[in-house]
């Protein structure tokens, strides 16, 4: 029968403790043995095959068999180099089985032999190293509780680094790469400070993001190549998305055109936030350090390209196309809407024109004050007033009166105080509907402001005792009984009754002022007439 004793010289992937880099060992091992036949040594060639197990019967084949032929035997010692790949040693335990053909035979035809029981592979000095070292397993991890630096391929420590790698490249990537078995995984690397504060950055496999997170998330770049700052969880729509103030500490902002803002007011610019340094407002687009906007194109909402310099454009056939309001009450003067033209602008200029799309035009506004218009006018009065000047004062009249012709004062009026008098003029109005002047009573020169201090035309003229005096049209008027009770359709003529007028049954012509068009009560009243001087 034939037996073995064995000796094992094993060498383990490792690193020599050396101030120089070592190389390594490799995965091969010495296997040394005695073979007896019978209890002789045996002396010649042999045939050897060995297999690899992770336990001392049964259990499970490591790596492959590995057959030896023709191998010498001298007084029964031999010697042999086994690999049964880089993988064969984990630190778990391993037995060796070996089967002998004695003699060599060279046809490998015929059977070996298994001799028993399996062998032991014991530690040998690169093993006991590797147990000793501060790499230690447990299952499936590998853990090292060493406190000085790790280096993959390098010897070297660069400032106060404790993990570094090098790659042996010199061009393409080089470096660690973190992966995850599933699509929805989050590889992912990670920072603790040892305060409580932890950190990652991670590549989110259900959406393709990349994400910094730091008590939340902080940052965020997109597959797409948008990135977000700040934004949390959000998606970021935009190239760049940013929650919070942005702050250009040098170099300012470049735009597509290529210019750089470096400042929202220089010395050489001219104050414009999207404006060039030329002194002048000249940009398509400015916004100055107040937040004023201003365009200097042509400016079109709900179109393209605006052949005026500001259109608006609705497809709606209900909604008002224009909307212009002031929230807060008004104060005097405050314009809603202003139009204004250069003061050298011919008097056949226009402030103001309404058309149909046909050209038919409904109305103009003429830079001389002119109106001209297709249509009704409706007023919020019911005559024609003619602005008048009262000799006496305007304090002496009050609306309702009848005024007549003063004939000691050229273009001078005053209150009626005879009875059918010829120089009756008309009523004074109570709110006309139309009102006539030959003065220009917003301009400067009159005493009004026309910007700073504007007011209504019938106020200014007030202040140069003039009222408004209907000539036509209806209106309030005083009314006496002095020539009995005034009936609707009365003819009507100045009373003795200063301001009132009174019934005439047969009146001059001349005399009379209106005609009534209600019946009145009491001795005087106050009723509606219908002014037909005549």
């Amino acid at each position: 029968m034939l037996r073995t004793r064995c000796f094992l010289s094993i060498l383990f992937l490792g690193v020599l403790a050396s101030q120089a880099q070592a190389a390594a060992v490799g995965s091969s091992f010495s296997y040394q043995g005695e073979l007896q036949n019978s209890g002789i040594q045996v002396d010649g060639a042999v045939d050897f095959r060995f297999t690899m197990h992770d336990a001392s019967a049964g259990g499970t084949v490591i790596g492959t068999s590995l057959s030896m032929t023709n191998v010498t035997v001298s007084r029964g010692v031999f010697s042999v180099q086994l690999d049964f790949g880089a993988n064969a040693f984990d630190g778990q335990e391993r037995w060796l089985e070996i089967e002998v053909r004695d003699p060599h035979d060279p046809t490998d035809t015929l059977p070996f032999e298994l001799l028993t029981p399996r062998q032991p592979v014991q530690p040998a000095p690169y093993a006991l190293h590797a147990l000793n070292s501060p790499w230690q397993t447990n299952g499936t991890a590998i853990t090292n509780t060493n406190p000085g630096f790790v280096g993959i391929n390098r010897d070297y420590v660069v400032g106060s680094e404790w993990f570094g790698v090098h790659a042996p490249i010199q061009s393409g990537y080089g470096g660690m790469y973190v992966s995850t078995e599933g699509d929805l995984g989050k590889p992912f690397y990670g920072y603790y400070a040892g305060t409580g504060q932890t950190g990652w950055h991670y590549v989110d496999g259900a959406t393709g993001d990349w994400k910094l997170d730091l008590s939340g998330t902080r940052f965020t770049v997109t597959d797409e190549g948008n990135v977000g700052i700040g934004i949390g969880d959000a998606i970021p729509a935009s190239k760049l998305e940013v929650n919070g103030v942005i702050h250009s500490k040098l170099g300012g902002v470049r735009f597509p055109d290529g210019t750089t803002q470096t400042t929202a007011n220089t010395a050489t610019g001219d104050g414009h936030s999207l404006d060039s340094p030329n002194g002048a407002f000249v940009d398509a687009v400015a916004v100055n350090n107040t937040g004023e906007f201003g365009v200097n194109v042509n400016l079109a909402v709900g179109k393209l390209d605006p052949f005026y310099r500001f259109e608006v454009e609705d497809v709606s056939t209900a909604a008002n196309v224009v909307h212009i309001e002031r929230v807060p009450a008004s104060v005097g003067g405050a314009d809603l809407i202003e139009l204004e033209l250069d003061s050298t602008s011919d008097p056949n200029a226009q402030f103001l024109e309404a058309q149909w799309n046909n050209g038919d035009v409904k109305l103009r506004v003429w830079a001389d004050g002119d109106l001209s218009l297709d249509g009704v006018v409706t007023t919020g009065g019911a005559d024609f007033a003619e602005l008048v000047h009262v000799t006496t004062g305007k304090a002496s009249v009050e609306a309702g009166d009848v005024v007549v012709i003063d004939p000691r004062s050229a273009r001078g009026f005053v209150k009626s105080s005879a009875a059918h008098s010829r120089l009756v003029a008309g009523i004074y109005s109570t709110r006309p509907g139309l009102l006539g002047t030959e003065t220009d009573w917003d301009l400067r020169e009159v005493g009004a402001d026309a910007e700073g201090n504007p007011r209504k035309a019938i106020d200014i003229a007030g202040d140069y005792d003039q009222i408004p005096l209907a000539v036509v049209g209806i209106v309030p008027c005083k009314v006496s009984a002095e020539n009995g009770p005034v009936r609707a359709g009365d003819l009507l003529v100045t009373s003795a009754t200063a301001g009132h007028a009174m019934r005439a049954d047969d009146p001059k012509v001349g005399t009379i002022v209106g005609k009534a068009l209600q019946d009145m009560t009491g001795k005087t009243d106050r009723i509606t007439v219908l002014v037909t001087l005549q």
